[in-house]
This record gives structure tokens, C-alpha cells and sequence, in this order.
């Protein structure tokens, strides 16, 4: 699998069906009059310099116009204090756009706005991480920005989700649905968002101190004795109900559609002319990358297969790669030897697992001294090859090289001028001439190279002339000779 995709809610969504990750049920607000209190949270986060909150909440934004911003999370200081921290639904302003907002005061307003509206009557993932001095808030799991923390999480403060406290008085009630609230008193990085915004939690997670999944009381039913809001993560910080109605499809507990739960596997392989299935029944709509409708695809070429599958109000989203082996090809290869040498005989292929020369090595590769028949036995997913390498030895000519550049400046790397050579010398004479002919370096030993310097010491930088005489010892009747230049370079 190539990623297990977050759900970013392709939604199309009609009536009561609230489409959030993994949920079951929501909580509706009327915009009115309820609102949840979670002051048991105060002493967890007033004790911590880092938390983060995360929630799914569905809007409509023109629904929520009686003030130019509502409160979906507050942290309000004790009556008579106003503000302090709130996320909004609604940018700075006189007017209601429909923006994420996350507000700071202290000697003055601060606000961090979201590029896009999110109360477009679709699903999403809010979240809000302070790390020490410093706010970042994450709007499906993109971060929209940073902002300054402007005051600290006092212990009498108030908490609460749904309005913000104006003295003694609740006010700018949020109209919307809520889904999913979890409350850590550690920064969760962006990543750590991303990959948990779609899954359930066990509660015991480290740092989480609240889980209210909402899945609660009777869908649009008689729910008034629920008026708690159950903390799932054993810490016991449960909210409480205000003012909902708990009584029809508004201002209560209402039922929230979820997405497929689907994996379409890990990453597989298949033999060429191989096929496999991908799919998986509980949807009520598919699509595929190869636009087929279809619950199942059969396939058989090398590419990435993604799936999008809905119930009719949500949809999830996972891809598969398909990787396809060629057959591995048995074959005679024909080498030589040069005698007195050695050579490095192949066996590798990316797909291969498994290999066994006639040698009795397990390597991809071995190196050979004299002439034979050598055989390699390979295995990868899709079964058995041999190559067989039949070498044989012949007499090649003898190689000397000599640079054409040399540092001899102290640093252990090219520091002489000397000849590379791949047979034995009967015979070797290396010398080296200035501009003006004459001979400042002069040696008949192959493993002797010259420093950069003649009888006087060190001499300068520039263009010498070499000459090089050497005789193979298996060739005594081809005496060779090479002149070049050769720069020296301090």
C-alpha cells in the first residue's frame, strides 16, 4: 500500500447525513443557545506549555451570520474576562466569510485566517498545535499558518466548545456540527495529524488527556438525559450539555454517515502474463484509476491502482502498486581471459533473490583467475535461470598508463608521477625534462614515480616533457616507447 490516504470527505451530502471520519453520530449545534463546558481540562493544559486540539466540524457559514464570528473551542479567563484564545468560524472583520480563524489577545486582536472557507457545508479536520511561544493551526491536515501565542492557560480559566464567555453570559453560539474532539497536552507534529485524523484512537494514547467521539444517545431521538459529554481516554474529563434541545435532528445527538473502511493491500508483484484482483465489497459506488465502476479489477500491467469508494454521502480513497517481473532468461555467454589477469563475472538482475555459482557462491557477482566453464543459478518471484559463462584464455597486450597531472602538495593523494601497469616489465626507464631539455628525474624501477622535484629541491608549478621506454617481460621483442606532458599542479 502506498499510502492508507486520510479521508478529505468528497462529500455530497443531502438532509441528515453528516459525513465524518469514522464516526457514528454527531452533535448538532443550534447556533442559539447550546454550548458544551470542558473546564475539568483547565488543570491538564494550564500545566503544560504545549497541547493540541483536534475536531471534524460541517457548517454552513451563511447559516451563522448573526455575528461576523462564532466560537467552535474557546478558553475564556474567569468572569469578569471576555477572551483570550478561541477558534473561530469567521475571519477578522464586520462580516461573516466563512473562514477558520484562530484568535489571540492581549494588548490587542490577533488573528491567524485560513486561505479557504470551511463553512461550505463540508467535513473538516481542524486542528490547533501550541508548541511554547508559538500557534500553528491545520486545516485537513495543512498547516495554514503560524501565529504568536499572546497569553498562557491560567487555572481558573474556562473552557468551552460551541460559544465564548462575554462576563457571566454565553454568546456568539456556533450553528453546525461537531465531530471527533481530542485534547493532547503535547504538540502533535503535522505528520502525527495527518496519519490520525481518520483513525480511531484506544484512549491510552501518551499525552491524550480527552477523546469525545460524540457516538452517543439515539440518532434524532429522545436523548434528554444525555447531558454529558463522555471522555473515552480514562482521564475522566467529561463536558457538559447546555441549552440543547436533545430532541429531533437539531440541537441533539444526529447520525454521521462514515466513509469505507478499505484497504486495497500492500504493494504486490506478479509475474509477466500473471494477473491480480484488487477490490472489495461494502460500497455503494466505485472508481477506479482505469475509470472502471466496478467493485473488482482484475489487472496485469506494472502501475499504481488508486480506488475511490462511497456510500452515497462520503467517500475514501487507497492506492496499490503493482510491480510485474519478467521471466528470467537462461543463456550462453562466450568470454575470454586475459592470462595472468582476473575478471568479474555477472549475475545480478534487480529481481533476483537468490543466486549460486558453480563455485559454491551466493553472491550477485565473482571474480575469476584462469579460463573455465562457470554457471550461475538465479531465483526471483517468478522461478529459475542459469547463465553459463564459458571462458577461455588468450595473451593480451601489456598496459601502462602514466597521468597526465599531479599534486604533490602533501595531502596524500596523487603525489607522485608514476606509471600504472598490468603485466610484468622486463624492462622500465622513466624520465622527465624541463622546458629546456634537460633531465631532472630519471628511474628504472616501475615502482618508483617522481615527487615534483629535482637535486635542488621542490621546483615550480608548470608543463614537463616524460619519456617512458619499458619492454613486457612475455613480449622481450616489443620494446615500446611512450612521450607525453605531464603538469605539475601544487
Amino acid at each position: 500500500m502506498l499510502q492508507k490516504t486520510w479521508t478529505y470527505l468528497l462529500i455530497f451530502l443531502s438532509g441528515l447525513n453528516i459525513c465524518f471520519s469514522q464516526a457514528d453520530h454527531a452533535l448538532h449545534f443550534d447556533g442559539q443557545k447550546d454550548f458544551v463546558t470542558l473546564d475539568s481540562l483547565v488543570p491538564a493544559l494550564a500545566a503544560s506549555n504545549d497541547f493540541t486540539i483536534e475536531f471534524w466540524m460541517k457548517a454552513n457559514f451563511q447559516e451563522n451570520t448573526v455575528v461576523p464570528r462564532v466560537n467552535l473551542f474557546t478558553i475564556n479567563p474567569p468572569a469578569p474576562g471576555e477572551n483570550k484564545f478561541a477558534i473561530l468560524l469567521g475571519s477578522e472583520g464586520d462580516e461573516q466569510t466563512g473562514h477558520l480563524s484562530i484568535f489571540e489577545t492581549k494588548d490587542g486582536n490577533f488573528y491567524l485566517s485560513s486561505p479557504s472557507i470551511i463553512g461550505d457545508l463540508n467535513c473538516h479536520h481542524i486542528a490547533y498545535v501550541r508548541k511554547g511561544n508559538q500557534g500553528e493551526a491545520f486545516v485537513d491536515g495543512v498547516s495554514i499558518g503560524t501565529i504568536q501565542v499572546q497569553q498562557a492557560v491560567e487555572p481558573n480559566d474556562r473552557i468551552s466548545i460551541g460559544q465564548d464567555w462575554d462576563n457571566l453570559n454565553p454568546s456568539d453560539f456556533y450553528r453546525g456540527y461537531m465531530n471527533d474532539l481530542r485534547i493532547w497536552t503535547v504538540a502533535r507534529s503535522e505528520a502525527q495529524i495527518k496519519n490520525y485524523m481518520n483513525r480511531d484512537l484506544t484512549g491510552a494514547e501518551g499525552g491524550l488527556i480527552a477523546y469525545y467521539k460524540f457516538d452517543q444517545g439515539v440518532a434524532g431521538g429522545n436523548n434528554t438525559g444525555l447531558t454529558q459529554l463522555i471522555d473515552l481516554s480514562g482521564a475522566g474529563n467529561h463536558g457538559t450539555l447546555v441549552g440543547f434541545n436533545l430532541s429531533g435532528n437539531e440541537s441533539n445527538w444526529v447520525k454521521a454517515q462514515m466513509a469505507p473502511d478499505f484497504e486495497l493491500g500492500v504493494d504486490t508483484t506478479i509475474c509477466a502474463g500473471q494477473t491480480v484482483t484488487l477490490g472489495f465489497n461494502g460500497a455503494k459506488n466505485y472508481l477506479w484509476s482505469n475509470n472502471s465502476q466496478q467493485a473488482y479489477i482484475t489487472v496485469s500491467e506494472a502501475d499504481a491502482y488508486w480506488l475511490i469508494a462511497g456510500n452515497g454521502a462520503c467517500t475514501n480513497v487507497d492506492t496499490i502498486r503493482i510491480n510485474v517481473h519478467k521471466a528470467l532468461n537462461s543463456q550462453i555467454i562466450p568470454d575470454t581471459l586475459c592470462e595472468g589477469k582476473q575478471k568479474t563475472l555477472q549475475g545480478k538482475e534487480l529481481s533476483v533473490f537468490s543466486y549460486l555459482w558453480s563455485t559454491g557462491d551466493t553472491t550477485a557477482q565473482i571474480v575469476i583467475q584462469g579460463p573455465d566453464t562457470y554457471t550461475v543459478e538465479r531465483e526471483n518471484a517468478c522461478g529459475f535461470s542459469q547463465i553459463t559463462y564459458e571462458v577461455i584464455s588468450k595473451e593480451c597486450p601489456c598496459q601502462v598508463y602514466l597521468p597526465n597531472s599531479f599534486t604533490p602538495n602533501g595531502d596524500k593523494h596523487n603525489q607522485l608521477f608514476k606509471a600504472v601497469y598490468d603485466c610484468e616489465l622486463a624492462y622500465f626507464s622513466l624520465r622527465v625534462f624541463n622546458r629546456w631539455g634537460q633531465l631532472i628525474f630519471e628511474s628504472n624501477d616501475p615502482e618508483s614515480g617522481w615527487n615534483g622535484s629535482d637535486r635542488n629541491g621542490l621546483i615550480q608549478n608548470g608543463l614537463y616533457v616524460f619519456q617512458l621506454d619499458f619492454t613486457p617481460y612475455h613480449e622481450p621483442e616489443n620494446e615500446r616507447k611512450i612521450m607525453g606532458h605531464v603538469s605539475l599542479i601544487r
